[in-house]
């Protein structure tokens, strides 16, 4: 039979399977503009679902990354106020450091030209 032949064409098994298991019922979703009727009843949340911002990994991910924006913007806006030196390095700063690092120049000194925080060349390594 050519139909056996087609991975994608359902054999009788799975089709007898499909018919046990039923309809499936969808997932409650919010949409304002639906029509469809709720099988739920009041009991329906109205509005999605989400989970609590604290378990939600790419949440806490977001979060640390606006925190770190903040901390390196306010950074930047010392330069120059009689702060030690600057924590947020751009790569140009970190490649001339590696450069001076390899001339021999001592991290004390790099980190005084470079208006980098002091021990931090030690740090990165």
């Amino acid at each position: 039979r050519a139909d056996s032949m087609d991975p994608d064409f359902p054999t009788g098994d799975f089709s007898r399977r499909l018919q046990q298991m039923g309809i499936a019922q969808p997932n409650p979703t919010y949409s304002p503009s639906s029509t469809a009727s709720s099988q739920l009843g009041p009991q329906a949340p109205l509005g999605p679902s989400f989970a609590p911002s604290r378990s939600n990994p790419t949440l806490v991910a977001l979060e640390a990354r606006q925190r770190l924006q903040d901390e390196a913007e306010e950074d930047f806006a010392a330069i120059g106020r009689g702060v030690d030196g600057r924590r947020f390095l751009d790569m140009r700063t970190v490649v001339d450091a590696t450069k001076l690092r390899d001339r021999g120049v001592p991290d004390k000194d790099i980190e005084s030209r470079l208006r980098i925080q002091p021990g931090l060349l030690g740090r990165l390594g």
